[in-house]
């Protein structure tokens, strides 16, 4: 795994950037590799050996990705479960038709790999101090706690989810008391033009759960035009009652 953090910019540029720069250097090991898509590098004629995802906040930006040297295809086709309908947009019959394999292609030990993408892929070193280390572990306490992992309320929550032509996956979490939206929560594997939870949060966040609140809150704030391809009208059905599954949680307590 791999991560680069940069400053504001642009998603698609940035993106690009990241995945020609971890391509070229495959390809200079003699790998036959190329980008794909939005956040792909594949192997001609094998398949997907990188996949990379994009975190986009206000002053920051995250590309993450993975990559596959070798691995056990039984294993993980067994413990993959895609969303369908992303593999049948993207023309793939199974998990397996879609993965490729570093070792298939390079003669060189995973080491030896790792070494030159440090190496092509950076240009200095920063050794963690144990303040640093402190503070980091500090920041990730946080993400353990029960309250972040099992929610703070006794609350209703509902999920809006679908596959967007243009757009990509997409799925929207509304944390209810009563019929009012108290949090709202994006996630997919769709571009934002800015940062879209935000957006989404200030647009949805304390009205009532309602078509015609629902219609009102979009019409008035467009928050659609944070997310490159998804439309007023393509929002506007997605929070359909048909698109909707409803659970409940309770708080967790030691």
């Amino acid at each position: 795994m791999f991560s680069l953090i940069t400053g504001a910019g642009a998603v698609e540029p940035i993106f690009a950037a990241y995945a020609q720069n971890v391509a070229h250097s495959l390809q200079c090991l003699g790998a036959d590799v190329y980008v794909s898509g939005r956040n792909d590098i594949m192997l001609n004629g094998h398949g997907k050996i990188c996949g990379n995802a994009f975190y986009h906040s206000a002053n920051r930006n995250i590309v993450h990705g993975t990559m596959l040297y070798d691995t056990n295809t039984r294993l993980m086709k067994g413990a993959l479960r895609p969303d369908l309908e992303k593999l049948k947009s993207a023309g793939v019959k199974s998990v397996r038709k879609r993965i490729g394999l570093l070792k298939d292609t390079l003669s060189c030990h995973i080491e030896d790999l790792r070494t030159h993408l440090i190496h092509s892929l950076t240009n200095r070193s920063i050794t963690l101090t144990e303040k640093d280390v402190k503070k980091i572990e500090t920041i990730e306490s946080e993400y353990y706690k029960k309250e972040f992992l099992y929610g703070r309320h006794n609350s209703s929550l509902l999920i809006c989810s679908d596959r967007i032509e243009g757009c990509g996956k997409i799925e929207i979490r509304f944390d209810l008391s009563g019929n009012m939206i108290n949090a709202v929560e994006l996630s997919g594997d769709f571009f934002e033009w800015n940062d879209s939870l935000t957006v989404f949060q200030e647009t949805f966040s304390g009205i009532e759960f309602s078509p015609a609140s629902i219609k009102e809150a979009i019409r008035n704030n467009c928050p659609e035009k944070s997310i490159r391809g998804l439309s007023q009208e393509s929002l506007i059905a997605l929070l359909t009652p048909d698109k909707l599954e409803s659970t409940n949680y309770q708080p967790y307590t030691n």
